[in-house]
C-alpha cells in the first residue's frame, strides 16, 4: 500500500525536489550578490534591482513548495490502521447497524453500486 501511495505521489515528490534545488540556487545567487556588492564594488542600483528580482522569485518558489508538501507524516501508522480496518471489515459489516453498513458501503463504493441488467 505504501508503494502505491508513494508511486502516486512520485510526481509531486519530484516537483518538490526540483523546487528545493531552485531555492538553494536562489539563496546562493543572493549570497553571491551580497558578496559582489560588499567586496567587488557592484553598483548599488544593479545590486538592488537583481536582489529584488531574486527575492521575488524566491518567494514565488517557496509558495509553490508549500503546495507540494503533501506528505503523510505518519504514513506507516495510517497504513497499519487501514490494514486492521480491512481485516475486521466482515465483522463491522455483519454486526453493524444500518448507518454503519451505509458508511462502509460509501467508503468502499463511493460512486455507488450499479447493476447492469
Amino acid at each position: 500500500m505504501k508503494l502505491t501511495i508513494n508511486g502516486q505521489n512520485e510526481v509531486f515528490f519530484e516537483e518538490e525536489n526540483r523546487l528545493k534545488k531552485r531555492i538553494e540556487e536562489l539563496n546562493r545567487k543572493l549570497d553571491g550578490l551580497d558578496r559582489k556588492y560588499a567586496f567587488d564594488d557592484l553598483d548599488k542600483d544593479l545590486y538592488t534591482r537583481f536582489k529584488n528580482e531574486t527575492v521575488s522569485e524566491l518567494r514565488t518558489v517557496q509558495l509553490k513548495l508549500e503546495d507540494f508538501q503533501i506528505r503523510i507524516s505518519n504514513l506507516d501508522k495510517k497504513v497499519e490502521d487501514l490494514v486492521q480496518f480491512s481485516e475486521k471489515l466482515s465483522e463491522i459489516w455483519g454486526f453493524g447497524d444500518y448507518e454503519t453498513k451505509v458508511s462502509v458501503q460509501k467508503l468502499i463504493f463511493p460512486k455507488g453500486i450499479v447493476i447492469n441488467p
